[in-house]
């Protein structure tokens, strides 16, 4: 009767202990509702809110869409990282040239923390006279910080002439 009881005192440990962890095996496997079109405009609105602020030349809106510790690839192979750098190299772009930026969002995701936006641009720019039109693919990674997406990687690259 004791070794019985036992057993049952047993199993009804094991089963209260796993009932206890399982709000915890859940919490960390539920994933997040797909929110749809709402999502893709969340994640893609960085790179829009980008060519809009390029456009108007505005660097301090620019430059705090990124992360601290991001890094901008250009199309020819530059690395730049960082705020501070990232700054200094859009403020010799516009000094040098004049453009018009359009973004298509093509593809977004996110993962928890972490998003991606992908699509493509179409940009007229004027350097010295000479007026140029291009248009290429952009990838942007962004990471969720305090309630908003900021660039931690950006990149660029040029298709040539329209």
């Amino acid at each position: 009767m004791f070794r019985k009881r036992g057993v049952v005192l047993m199993i009804l440990n094991v089963m209260s202990t796993a009932f206890l962890c399982l709000p915890l095996s859940f919490a960390e496997t539920v994933l997040p509702q797909d929110h749809g079109a709402d999502l893709k405009d969340d994640i893609s609105k960085p790179g829009h809110l980008w060519a809009k602020e390029w456009n108007a030349h505005n660097l301090d809106a620019i430059v705090d869409l990124y992360a601290e510790d991001a890094v901008f690839l250009t199309a020819g192979g530059t690395r730049t990282t960082g705020r501070a750098a990232i700054r200094e190299l859009f403020k010799q772009a516009f000094a040098a040239t004049n453009s018009q930026l359009s973004v298509q969002s093509k593809a977004t995701e996110q993962s928890g923390n972490l998003a991606y936006d992908s699509g493509e641009y179409d940009e007229t720019s004027t350097s010295n006279g000479v007026t140029k039109s291009r248009k290429g693919n952009y990838l942007v990674v962004l990471r969720r910080e305090k309630n908003r997406w900021r660039i931690v990687q950006h990149m660029w690259t040029d298709a040539g002439a329209k």
